[in-house]
């Protein structure tokens, strides 16, 4: 192998990149992260529940959590992003909703 080779991932990354559902990919990647990113009892009150053009939808329990998860948005994305490698959240939005079952 020469030093310009490259793994099927940094190809299939590239490929990705300049694809809709490539950003799909790494939009999934911030929701299945979420709970890791939040931890401790913002995982218990919160919910991401989508993402569509860099805006992530999460669900709060009432709104002394909105609160809370609005105080910490900006670190909160940069977490994500930082997980997942890349920019692909630029916001996220609260929104109150019962998340008993």
């Amino acid at each position: 192998m020469t030093n310009t080779a490259e793994s099927v991932g940094q190809v299939l990354e590239r490929l990705f990149e300049n694809r809709a559902w490539g950003r799909r990919i790494f939009e999934g990647k911030a929701l299945a992260a979420w709970n890791d990113v939040v931890g401790g009892s913002l995982k218990t009150h919160t919910n991401p529940v989508r993402i569509k053009n860099g805006r992530m939808v999460v669900a709060v329990e009432d709104s002394i959590w909105k609160q809370e998860v609005s105080l910490l948005r900006g670190e909160i994305i940069r977490k994500l992003n930082d997980r997942i490698g890349r920019e692909a959240i630029q916001d996220i939005i609260l929104v109150v909703r019962s998340l008993k079952i």
